[in-house]
């Protein structure tokens, strides 16, 4: 088992559920699914991408996060999600060491886009603005041929030390995750687990995509944390049932 193939069946089975709530929008398993089978699709046959190249996720939260790792894996390539927070000299380290040469990224980034073009003239982009709202794809696609021992996601560390290093998880290593959470958490599809932290980071990663998409759940995924009564009117809203988050948050919230 794979995390593409993990997606996929439970995208089947679910396909007219809502996968990720977005303020006033919904965004069905269906929808998600078919767009990550064409971001597949772009990744293969526009950019010749092939088994194991690291692709650089530079995203800040956003709905077409699932769809682009998800595509990322499906393509069956290695997903690097980089911190939309760094600079574009501290993304080109990232890019250097991981030996990446694409970057699924968004219009909001165009700023360092530009600084990243500049150090490096040759790097190619894939942008969520690009992605149709519902892609005619072909539903006999080939299913994803990772193994379970096989690299699936490169997460780099914050670099507090020194350099920021890579960290190699495989898709059994996330697969076993999720489950260790399910199992904690008592996760179930009927739960709805609210996502305000960065989505790149491997808490959120983890947590807040991997297990509500992989049981069959719902994503809350909170458009601003600014003022805090936003998250608790989105909570409210679409009736959530698990927050992870940080001690800070929650002391907000409290207050």
């Amino acid at each position: 088992m794979n995390l593409a193939r993990a997606f996929a069946e439970m995208a089947t089975n679910n396909l007219k559920k809502p996968a990720v709530f977005w303020g006033q929008e919904e965004f069905s398993y269906e929808q998600l699914w078919d767009q990550a089978l064409w971001v597949a699709q772009q990744l293969t046959k526009d950019f010749d991408i092939k088994p194991g190249t690291r692709v650089g996720l530079w995203l800040k939260n956003c709905p077409q996060f699932v769809p682009a790792i998800f595509g990322i894996l499906q393509a069956d390539a290695v997903a690097t999600p980089i911190n939309n927070f760094l600079k574009a000299d501290e993304v080109n380290f990232i890019l250097l060491d991981a030996e990446i040469d694409l970057i699924i990224t968004d219009a909001t980034m165009a700023e360092g886009v530009e600084k990243l073009v500049a150090l490096r003239p040759g790097l190619k982009f894939l942008r969520i603005e690009d992605f149709p709202e519902r892609p005619d794809c072909i539903r006999n696609y080939s299913p994803s041929t990772r193994a379970t021992e096989d690299l699936a996601v490169l997460i780099y560390t914050s670099g507090t030390t020194g350099h920021p290093k890579g960290a190699m998880l495989s898709n059994g290593n996330l697969i076993h995750n999720v489950e260790s959470c399910r199992a904690v958490l008592e996760t179930v599809a009927e739960d709805r687990i609210v996502v305000l932290l960065p989505m790149f980071h491997s808490f959120m990663l983890c947590v807040g995509i991997m297990l509500p998409l992989l049981v069959g759940g719902t994503m809350v995924l909170i458009k601003s944390v600014h003022p805090p009564k936003n998250i608790v009117h989105d909570i409210i809203l679409r009736k959530a049932t698990i927050l992870p988050s940080v001690p800070q948050l929650f002391r907000a919230l409290m207050h």
